[in-house]
């Protein structure tokens, strides 16, 4: 019986080890089942595009000086770090912004080839870190608001990993920093929320916005801006519901239209102001979202240019 035995684990061994080894590397960094460093363009911004555009959208303002440089940032999105350099290959594919257009309804066309140039689309990410630059010099006071610019920007191959599949390739936006860019403070204001049309009683993030931490307004192109870091009563939490919350101004009449990419409902509430004084570079907005459900809004928000964006 114990040569029977014996002869069963010598014929069992090989199988076993093989299991051994192949439990090994599927958590090891070796797996062949295991996720392969992800090369991908890194957020630089906040995407300015919906989720479930096949491309993400980054808006890029500038400040109108002779020459600026700018890093678009690579990175190895892995779970360990490369054994070698990592080569990078980038390319221009301003096809991307046709299929951009066409699945978001914009209208964006490449920068002329004259307000920029590149000085080499290879990136070596050296062994041992994980962020490498593509560096583009942009001339600003060239730029002008005549049309939606933008740049498409793919990674065509790398020597290790593999390309993302969601952040392989970019829509960069690039626009001059618009009249309402900059930092403002929140002079005052009121956000309430209801729950199945009555005003939710003792909510503590209904109340005043006055005096919540400044918001920054972000330019998107000649008239609209992105506003970001609305905040509660009491400036403690970020407004959800409300992602890409962008205000365009009508340069004639200084009328504003609210709306939001990640809010579809909000609007402007009929009736009340919302307008820009270029006077005293202040906005007075009324809007809400969500109004046949759980409405949330917000009233009177004065928010007033404190001091330019960097």
């Amino acid at each position: 019986m114990k040569k029977i035995i014996n002869y069963i684990t010598v014929l069992l061994l090989p199988f076993l080890l093989t299991g051994c080894l192949k439990d090994d590397a599927i958590i090891g960094p070796d797996a062949a089942g295991n996720v392969e460093n992800i090369i991908e363009f890194k957020n630089f911004v906040a995407p300015s595009s919906g989720t479930s555009s096949r491309y993400p959208l980054y808006i890029q303002a500038f400040d109108m000086v002779p020459t600026t440089d700018f890093a678009v940032p690579v990175q190895i999105a892995g779970v360990y770090n490369p054994k070698a350099d990592v080569k990078i290959t980038v390319e221009l594919d301003n096809s991307i912004l046709t299929a951009y257009n066409s699945q978001n309804n914009a209208t964006y066309v490449p920068l002329q080839t004259s307000n920029y140039t590149v000085s080499s689309y290879e990136i070596t990410i050296p062994k041992g870190q994980k962020i490498g630059n593509l560096n583009i010099k942009f001339f600003p006071e060239k730029f002008d608001f005549k049309a939606n610019y933008a740049l498409g920007l793919k990674i065509k191959s790398v020597s290790e990993g593999t390309i993302s599949g969601n952040f392989g390739a970019i829509v960069l936006g690039i626009v001059p920093k618009n009249l309402y860019d900059g930092i403002y403070t929140v002079e005052k204001g009121v956000v309430q929320r209801y729950t199945g049309g009555v005003l939710n009683s003792g909510d503590a993030l209904n109340g005043s916005l006055a005096g919540n931490p400044n918001v920054t307004l972000k330019s998107i192109d000649a008239n609209t801006v992105e506003i970001t870091n609305m905040r509660w009563a009491g400036g403690t939490s970020g407004i959800a519901g409300i992602d890409n919350l962008r205000a365009t101004v009508n340069p004639t009449t200084n009328e504003v239209t609210m709306f939001s990419i990640g809010g579809p409902t909000l609007k402007n509430i009929a009736g009340k102001v919302n307008k820009y004084d270029p006077a005293t570079k202040t906005f007075t907005l009324n809007f809400d979202w969500a109004q046949t459900t759980n409405k949330r809004e917000i009233l009177d928000l004065q928010i007033k240019f404190d001091s330019a964006r960097p």
